[in-house]
């Protein structure tokens, strides 16, 4: 659950980091590029993302600790990403492999 939701605040970040004006963008990932072009719907979705990580977090832990998680998780997730993204940390396998191993022993432990 927690891990799925962490994604989604990703997800939902690294798209309105896309869609800023003020960053200094540069690369060659495809998805990128698009959320570049499409500032309208990146911010959509961004949001969307973001709104949905925090209804999970509200409907599983309650009102208050859910709002107070989601906050918590967006300031980690968002320090990630204006910190680590200019260095061209993110690649896609990498991410796709932590996810699955964090995913796996959320699981296994829960």
């Amino acid at each position: 659950m927690y891990t799925i939701v962490f994604l989604m605040a990703f997800i939902g970040f690294y798209t309105l980091y896309n869609a800023s004006e003020k960053a200094v963008l540069e690369g060659s990932f495809v998805l990128s590029r698009w959320l570049r072009a499409n500032i309208r719907m990146s911010k959509i979705m961004g949001l969307f993302f973001l709104s949905v990580s925090c209804a999970m977090l509200m409907w599983s832990s309650g009102i208050a600790a859910g709002a107070f998680i989601a906050i918590v998780i967006w300031m980690t997730v968002g320090s990630l990403i204006v910190i680590l993204a200019p260095l061209k940390i993110f690649r896609a396998n990498h991410l796709a492999f932590i996810f699955l191993i964090t995913f796996v022993v959320e699981i296994i432990i829960l």
